[in-house]
């Protein structure tokens, strides 16, 4: 079950919320840096170069339902970008995204006893960085529920 947002109604699991992340595309120019910026983490900002567009974000908004973007808080990702990257403040903005991550208190990661059905959702903004660890979790039970 990596049904995300979905395991919320489908395995009635309260403790999962939508965390919304905002972001901004601005057309693509070489040789800018990748960079991250943590000093403060209630206002994450990023910037890194894709094939098709410059990155700028972003945002963790917990238990905000919506996928539409708001436009204070993408001025808001602008503001902190090019301060970051003085470089992007010509680049036109070519697009705007919001998003929802499903995310617990911990990651629910398990297999239901007596059964096949493992469960693997909740990583909230961190399903990338955990991706390759968790994977191998899985195989780990599906391997164990083979044998049993």
């Amino acid at each position: 079950n990596c049904t995300g947002l979905g395991a919320r109604a489908l395995c009635h699991d309260e403790e999962l919320y939508p965390v919304r992340g905002q972001l901004v595309k601005l057309m693509r120019r070489e040789g800018l840096p990748f960079l991250v910026d943590e000093r403060d983490l209630s206002v994450p900002t990023y910037v890194f170069s894709r094939q098709d567009a410059i990155i700028a974000g972003g945002t963790a908004e917990p238990n905000e339902w919506s996928t539409e973007t708001d436009r204070g808080t993408i001025d808001g990702i602008l503001e902190r970008a090019r301060r970051l990257v003085p470089a992007l403040a010509d680049l036109p903005v070519i697009g705007t995204l919001a998003g929802l991550r499903p995310a617990r208190s911990t990651v629910r990661l398990e297999r239901v006893p007596g059964t096949r059905l493992i469960h693997h959702y909740g990583h909230g903004g961190s399903g990338f960085t955990l991706a390759w660890g968790c994977a191998e979790e899985v195989l780990q039970l599906v391997r164990e529920a083979e044998v049993s």
